[in-house]
């Protein structure tokens, strides 16, 4: 009995000590951030760790600074211009982002004061199925310090994935012109983040939202 007593007090143990090794594991797995991109949320030209997109004033985490044409800095965080402004754009894209690598394809086709539409298809390295959207146009941003720069945002009408990109959620899109031209964006944030400034007034082509240099295809703005 008492040898019976010792096997099992010794399996008792064993039993318990692979216990504590397995949540101070799981401990250490979130602490470090490690179940941030398991689960798609939300679609991003993050350079960080986030899996969604963040609303202004939220970092998605540390990433590459964006460069503009000709290795300039592009800014960013442009507040709505005024005047006559037409952005007709497409094209596509590839690079590292929220952890993962994408490549995407992009439409945006707007006009200052009568909307417009755009449309993303992105495909990550870590689905199998595409993620995108399209969405309605209400406001271009230019920048206040390159003409060939602009911001163009509103509200999403249709995506492949409702949880990640709900309807109704916004949307943000940085165009630079240039050979090649350049593309950052963010979708599926809530606009309530944005009511007092709008959706054009995210920060873009910065450290959070990285541009990518297009592939194929123009951008036009005028």
């Amino acid at each position: 009995m008492d040898r019976l007593a010792r096997i099992a007090a010794l399996v008792r143990d064993i039993v318990w000590t692979i216990l504590g090794v397995l949540l101070l594991a799981a401990v250490v797995f979130v602490l470090a951030g490690g179940a941030k991109d398991l689960l798609p949320a939300g679609l991003s030209s993050g350079g960080g760790g986030s899996g969604g997109a963040s609303a202004p004033g939220q970092s998605a985490g540390p990433g590459p600074t964006s460069q503009g044409p000709a290795g300039t800095p592009a800014g960013g965080g442009q507040q709505p211009g005024s005047g006559p402004l037409t952005v007709n754009a497409s094209g596509a894209f590839s690079g590292p982002a929220q952890g993962s690598s994408i490549s995407a394809t992009f439409s945006v086709q707007a006009s200052q004061g009568s909307g417009g539409l755009v449309s993303f298809k992105v495909l990550t390295s870590k689905s199998p199925n595409p993620l995108g959207f399209t969405g309605a146009v209400e406001c271009i941003s230019p920048s206040p310090t390159n003409s060939q720069e602009v911001i163009v945002g509103g509200h999403i009408k249709t995506s492949t994935d409702a949880t990640a990109l709900p309807n109704g959620s916004g949307f943000v899109v940085g165009l630079i012109s240039g050979s090649p031209g350049q593309v950052s964006f963010a979708a599926g944030f809530s606009l309530s983040a944005t009511e007092q400034t709008g959706p054009c007034s995210m920060p873009l082509f910065d450290s959070n939202h990285p541009g990518y240099p297009l592939t194929s295809g123009t951008i036009a703005i005028q």
